[in-house]
């Protein structure tokens, strides 16, 4: 596998203009908001059926989220510092390599875990849920779910 194919860098354009990003975020912020919205009413209906499913969560008090910077390089070899020595027979790249080799895995993981992932090169990039979830991704995704947890 070579570092383009995991990179996902394809002959598509890959670099957006301002009006384009902009529009793309928009798309992304009324799928999610959707979707919460999808979660608030499935829990509505759970909770008119005399089940109280949110009873013992506490109310989100603190500051909005504003901004969301992207991971540093540097962020990244602290990260993978401290990830644990195990890896799942489905990676790809097992983890003692990863930890093995920060400066070469740094950029790539930084990278990673900037632009949003089309599942497929063929789909629209116009819809959100065309993109990949992080989550689907193995020991280099946790890697890019700490990043993100950490700015939230």
């Amino acid at each position: 596998m070579a570092v383009r194919d995991v990179l996902h860098v394809t002959e598509t354009k890959t670099h957006r203009s301002a009006d384009e990003s902009q529009k793309l975020c928009n798309t992304f912020v009324v799928f999610f908001y959707d979707n919460i919205q999808k979660a608030k009413e499935a829990i509505k209906r759970l909770s008119s059926h005399g089940t109280q499913p949110l009873q013992f969560d506490m109310a989100f008090t603190g500051s909005p989220l504003d901004d969301l910077r992207p991971p540093t390089e540097d962020d990244v070899r602290r990260l993978i510092s401290t990830v644990p020595n195990k890896s799942s027979p489905v990676d790809c790249i097992p983890t003692s390599v990863i930890k093995s080799c920060p400066d070469v895995f740094a950029p790539v993981i930084a990278h990673l875990a900037k632009p949003p992932l089309l599942k497929k090169k063929e789909l629209n990039p116009d819809v959100a849920s065309n993109y990949r979830p992080i989550s689907n991704l193995h020991t280099i995704s946790k890697m890019l779910e700490r990043l993100f947890m950490a700015r939230i």
